[in-house]
């Protein structure tokens, strides 16, 4: 696989990571709809990770892929991510991971961790995706 800035190739598949592909979607008028649908497309990769205990900890839009039409759409870079269960039995999440600019109030806190902190990363990308800016942006 090569790369080229924000642009990846793997045969003939074209995938843009999402913070660049906010510059194409928010020209068109159904700006709305298109973030909707990466939204769902982002709780259900999430749903799925959570039902097999996994917490991904690191999403944002610099993690996620999605073709121009949005049909292909991945979440990518589990290297912090982290299992929550073992059997029964709950597995800590002690280190506070991911981008500062999107973690979860509950990490700046010092308050203990659980998978919930990837759902606010999803709303904090889909205000990313409507607004065109951080959450924490004063602009």
């Amino acid at each position: 696989m090569q790369k080229f800035d924000c642009l990846h190739y793997k045969k003939h598949e074209k995938h843009f990571r999402l913070n660049f592909f906010y510059k194409i979607i928010k020209k068109k008028k159904n700006l709305e709809i298109t973030a909707l649908k990466i939204l769902k497309k982002l709780l259900t990769a999430v749903e799925y990770l959570h039902a097999n205990y996994v917490c991904h900890r690191d999403i944002s839009p610099q993690n996620i892929l999605v073709s121009e039409d949005i049909s292909i759409f991945k979440l990518v870079d589990f290297g912090v991510s982290k299992i929550f269960m073992d059997g029964t039995n709950p597995i800590e999440m002690i280190t506070p991971t991911g981008l500062p600019a999107y973690r979860a109030p509950e990490i700046w806190k010092g308050n203990k961790l659980d998978e919930k902190i990837d759902i606010w990363n999803c709303g904090h990308v889909f205000y990313e995706l409507l607004k065109g800016k951080h959450i924490t942006s004063k602009k």
